[in-house]
């Protein structure tokens, strides 16, 4: 698990993935809970989660994640 954190947090584009998703989430809340959160601001979300989700380093990452909390 340390070794798929470590390879997420040296890869560059990674890290930008990571910081676009985790900007429109903190948007995404931000407008939920003013009332102002639209469909099309859930779906902006569910696109970044999924295309940082896609890239081989974060895959593992998540993967070795899962089976320690199995």
């Amino acid at each position: 698990f340390e070794e798929t954190k470590q390879a997420v947090e040296d890869d560059d584009e990674a890290q930008e993935k990571v910081q676009e998703f985790e900007q429109l989430r903190q948007e995404f809340m931000l407008a939920r809970q003013t009332g102002e959160a639209t469909q099309e601001d859930v779906q902006k979300v569910r696109e970044a989660q999924q295309e940082l989700h896609s890239m081989p380093v974060m895959d593992e990452y998540l993967q070795a994640q899962e089976d320690l909390e199995e």
